[in-house]
């Protein structure tokens, strides 16, 4: 890193911009969990889930942190560009001097940090409610990381790429939230029938869903090192793309 103090400039600006409103960034996302947990998860608590004789509550509750992270960590990094892209700030942190390898690096640390943050306070949150075990602590780090530092990403390809917001919500809400949803969240995928068992292996939503749920629970419906060892090549294809939008100026320089 050639230049650590503009790195730490830039992540600290980006730290702040999301902790600055705190109760909108960091605990309104917390209402959503606890009203699937109040809608699905309470009324079917003593429902098997059909992995391992856990209850649907249990296996629900990773499936909801799961969920806040990767909309969190998006959108941290989507909306910071989207806003900087606005009010032509971005030409600023364009002339900074460090590489496109720092600045990407600040902006995907603080959007995965955000959603980090989001995914512990919902599991903080949801304790009252059922006594969530961490089986393998470090499988939950390690996927939680791995995760958010891949959506937020994909928030800095989309921030750049999206010409307006109406882009950013369609990207948002026609994309990554039916594959988050089809990923596992609810169901697993024991109960869908074979050809449905192929189709959802194409997600890759899943294989972060599942390997979060093995970190808590010790069960998954997949192998653990292959979702593993898928985590770390999208993670390293979401960077890497990152790092090209910026390095080539694409939608940046005009």
């Amino acid at each position: 890193m050639s230049n650590p103090i503009g790195f730490r400039t830039l992540f600290q600006k980006e730290t702040d911009r999301f902790m600055s409103v705190k109760i909108q960034t960091l605990f309104s996302p917390l209402i959503s969990s606890l009203l699937y947990v109040a809608v699905f998860g309470l009324p079917m608590q003593q429902m098997p889930s059909q992995i391992e004789g856990i209850s649907f509550l249990e296996f629900l509750i990773p499936g909801l942190i799961m969920m806040g992270m990767i909309s969190n960590a998006f959108q941290n990094s989507a909306s910071s560009l989207m806003i900087a892209k606005y009010s032509n700030t971005i030409f600023e942190i364009l002339t900074w001097p460090i590489s496109s390898f720092e600045k990407v690096s600040a902006y995907m640390f603080a959007g995965a940090l955000r959603g980090i943050l989001v995914g512990a306070i919902t599991y903080l949150a949801v304790l009252p409610f059922v006594a969530l075990p961490i089986e393998s602590p470090l499988i939950v780090i390690v996927v939680s990381a791995l995760v958010c530092s891949t959506f937020s990403a994909l928030g800095i390809v989309a921030g750049v790429w999206a010409k307006n917001f109406d882009q950013m919500t369609i990207l948002n809400q026609f994309l990554i939230l039916p594959l988050t949803f089809l990923g596992g969240v609810f169901y697993s995928i024991q109960r869908l029938s074979p050809f449905f068992q192929k189709v959802t292996l194409v997600n890759p939503i899943l294989y972060m869903i599942d390997a979060l749920r093995y970190g808590f629970l010790g069960v998954s419906d997949l192998p653990i090192y292959f979702s593993l060892s898928l985590l770390v090549v999208f993670q390293f294809l979401a960077a890497s793309l990152a790092w090209w939008v910026f390095h080539s100026g694409y939608r940046l320089q005009t």
